[in-house]
């Protein structure tokens, strides 16, 4: 079973036709990384690798992980884009 964030990541990446691949390569990602984040109970991504994410869907970082806290979003910010 998926957590809520795999969902909605699984949910806006087949929105928007973009392949698990594709994602995953632009986020500097493995794409079995993306798979285990998309469908594992278990996963655990660091909040640098949630902010590639979303930045890679552009969607904010609280459409992808509205659990985040504000501090964290401020850090978000800080962050390089993707290469």
């Amino acid at each position: 079973m998926a957590t809520a964030l795999g969902n909605r990541l699984r949910t806006m990446r087949l929105a928007r036709g973009i392949s698990r691949s594709s994602v995953a390569r632009s986020a500097g990602l493995d794409p079995a990384q993306l798979f285990r984040i998309e469908n594992a109970d278990n996963a655990t991504p660091t909040f640098s690798t949630v902010a590639r994410l979303a930045r890679v869907l552009e969607v904010s970082l609280d459409e992808l992980a509205p659990t985040v806290g504000d501090d964290d979003y401020a850090r978000l910010q800080e962050l390089p884009g993707p290469e």
